[in-house]
């Protein structure tokens, strides 16, 4: 089985996934090579400090950081962090996806015989801030396979 998570922030994708890893399989996001390359150019303090504070050495936040350069990246090499993905991942796994964010990271899980889920919360609206973003924007034409809504995360 091959399942991926499509949402807006704090939809509750990482939560449903580390739910199904116990009876799907381990969990991967598309952004893995992204935080190790931002942590390998910057220090892995960017990484792990809160992705929405500015971070002081840069007054700019580590999220603003994260997507110009997977965006940058993207620009050389549409498929950089699907490829990146698919050789951490190699074949014949089960597995969760939590992060799909672009058309191409969709279409890539189909490719598998897997399923796209997009997930929302009854109720819930994101930061604006955090919408205001061509990620956010690619985001939203992806083609679902299956919707789950729920109130909050329990009921997910």
């Amino acid at each position: 089985m091959f399942l991926g998570f499509c949402g807006v922030p704090g939809a509750g994708k990482t939560s449903a996934s580390l739910w199904l890893e116990s009876k799907v399989g381990p969990r991967f996001s598309f952004a893995s090579a992204l935080r190790g390359s931002v942590a390998g150019l910057f220090g892995p303090d960017l990484v792990s400090a809160d992705k929405d504070q500015i971070w002081p050495p840069f007054g700019r936040t580590p999220r603003s950081v994260l997507i110009e350069h997977g965006n940058n990246c993207r620009l050389i090499w549409p498929d950089v962090w699907v490829n990146a993905l698919d050789r951490a991942i190699g074949d014949g796994i089960s597995c969760t996806i939590d992060d799909v964010r672009w058309r191409n990271e969709a279409e890539y899980i189909k490719a598998r015989g897997g399923y796209v889920i997009r997930i929302g919360r009854v109720g819930y609206i994101p930061d604006p801030i955090l919408m205001d973003s061509d990620t956010e924007r690619e985001e939203a034409l992806i083609q679902a396979d299956f919707t789950l809504r729920a109130k909050d995360l329990e009921e997910l």
